[in-house]
Formats: structure tokens, C-alpha cells, sequence
């Protein structure tokens, strides 16, 4: 019995044979296995490929992946303002406490909401587009770049976000 993902792979790698008989096999060959049999599999105790902790059961196995495994690759929750850090799970909590731009989440969201609103005001009044978004844009990135490089602003915001 072989998952239908990585028997499919197996093929489409022009492997036209078992991987463990060597039968000469075609994807039309392939049956479904019955629910005894999956259930029977999922009991199995499976080690993970990434931190190498034993004994997960198989059913859990993308739940330890997804959730727990301290070596799995995760991104930032700041990354949807887009924080480019990417580490084992083990160090996030350390890179959260200090992500710079969780630090300035406020602030960002802001201007995004700001910006949003400016759209709307824009597409309500017909105005011309192009020179408008520019404008704001403009507006938008010089106060980006004052707030970032003013030491005193991010100190008070590091004060702000430890308390």
C-alpha cells in the first residue's frame, strides 16, 4: 500500500514499476484501499523527517508538522506587512518579542487603512487615478521613512510594547 501522492509521483518520474516488487504497474492500475486498511496505517508509529521525535502516530503526523514540530520552518505573523523572517518554530517566540515590524503594526495599519480610504475618495470623485495614487504613495512612504528612522519613536514604541 503506498499514499496516492507519492505513488503518483513515483510515476509521473517515469518510473513505470512497483518501487517495491518492480511489477510493471500504470496509474490506471491503481485501486483505492479500503478504510480498514487506512485506519490500520494511521495506528502506525511514525517518526518526523524534520525534528526526528518518534513515536507520532501517523493520523497526527501532518498535525505535528503543522502545529508542534520545533524544527518546522514557519513565517512571522507579521508577515502579512511583510516581515521576511523565517525560522524553526522553536525560535519564533524570540523573534516575535523583537520583530521590528510587529513593532510598528499600528502604525502600518494605519497608513493601510489611511490609504484605503484615499482610494475610495478617489474612486467616488472620478478623479484622475494615476496622479493621486502617486501623490499618496509619495505622502505615504516619506512618513514611512521618518517613523522608521526616528530613534525616539522607536524606542517609545519598544517602551509601549513591552508593558
Amino acid at each position: 500500500t503506498f499514499c496516492s501522492n507519492c505513488i503518483e509521483q513515483w510515476i509521473d518520474d517515469d518510473n513505470n514499476s512497483c518501487p517495491t516488487c518492480r511489477q510493471i504497474i500504470l496509474i490506471d492500475d491503481l485501486i483505492p484501499t479500503t478504510r480498514i486498511v487506512v485506519h490500520l496505517l494511521d495506528r502506525l508509529l511514525v517518526q518526523c523527517k524534520i525534528c526526528g521525535q518518534k513515536s507520532i502516530q501517523r493520523s497526527n503526523y501532518l498535525n505535528h508538522l503543522n502545529k508542534t514540530c520545533p524544527q518546522q520552518i514557519i513565517s512571522c505573523l507579521a508577515q502579512d506587512i511583510l516581515c521576511p523572517w523565517k525560522g524553526p518554530r522553536c525560535l519564533f517566540n524570540k523573534h516575535y518579542e523583537q520583530c521590528p515590524y510587529e513593532q510598528i503594526r499600528p502604525i502600518l495599519m494605519e497608513f493601510i487603512q489611511d490609504n484605503r480610504q484615499l482610494k475610495e475618495q478617489i474612486k467616488l470623485k472620478g478623479i484622475n487615478n494615476e496622479t493621486i495614487t502617486n501623490d499618496t504613495y509619495e505622502y505615504i512612504y516619506k512618513n514611512i521613512f521618518q517613523i522608521l528612522f526616528n530613534k525616539n519613536f522607536l524606542s517609545s514604541v519598544e517602551k509601549n510594547w513591552r508593558n
